[in-house]
């Protein structure tokens, strides 16, 4: 059976609140992260999809209840790998000209899609790299997160037992399946 949560708390969040509307994105920047992608569209993140790192440590904190110090590994983690040093900015998404000129090289400022940096296979939203677009949000991929919470979830919700059983078994499939598995990442 999954572990229980913390005395007193629940673990959810309402990301969808007056202060913060859903708002479609348009032809706004969209990446690999559902998490990202979220917090943008409710303007917890520019709605662009283009932040500064301390704008995603506060956006994940915020919408997400994340903890400062796990909010500031993944934001400087993915900033180091797909970031703008000069300019301090990241897409969320594909390279953009927003995140402004790009540094010398060997600096790589491909924003979150960049494949092989912080995004790799085994999403759980995504189609693995080998096997065509894995930028584009997949929803029989989305379908089966949402039965892996129901399945494993505390009173059906996406914890932390739901995303183990669903990242191993992405893992596995990945694994079986692709002859060009990238998982370098702790995403």
């Amino acid at each position: 059976p999954p572990a229980p949560l913390p005395a007193g708390q629940n673990g959810l969040k309402l990301v969808n609140d007056a202060a913060h509307p859903f708002m479609p994105q348009g032809n706004q920047l969209r990446g690999p992260c559902p998490a990202l992608n979220t917090l943008a569209n409710h303007g917890y993140l520019p709605r662009n999809g283009v932040a500064r790192p301390d704008q995603i440590v506060t956006a994940v904190m915020e919408g997400l209840n994340l903890g400062n110090d796990f909010a500031k590994f993944l934001a400087y983690q993915a900033f180091l790998l797909n970031g703008n040093p000069l300019t301090n900015l990241m897409s969320i998404g594909m390279k953009t000209p927003l995140t402004g000129p790009d540094p010398p090289k060997p600096a790589l400022v491909g924003g979150l899609s960049q494949h092989g940096t912080f995004e790799g296979d085994t999403s759980m939203s995504r189609i693995d790299a080998f096997f065509g677009d894995a930028a584009t949000f997949n929803a029989t991929r989305f379908k089966d997160f949402l039965a892996f919470a129901t399945q494993f979830g505390v009173n059906g919700s996406y914890d932390v037992n739901a995303a183990s059983e669903l990242r191993f078994e992405r893992l596995q499939d990945s694994i079986k399946n692709n002859p060009q598995l990238v998982f370098t990442s702790p995403r």
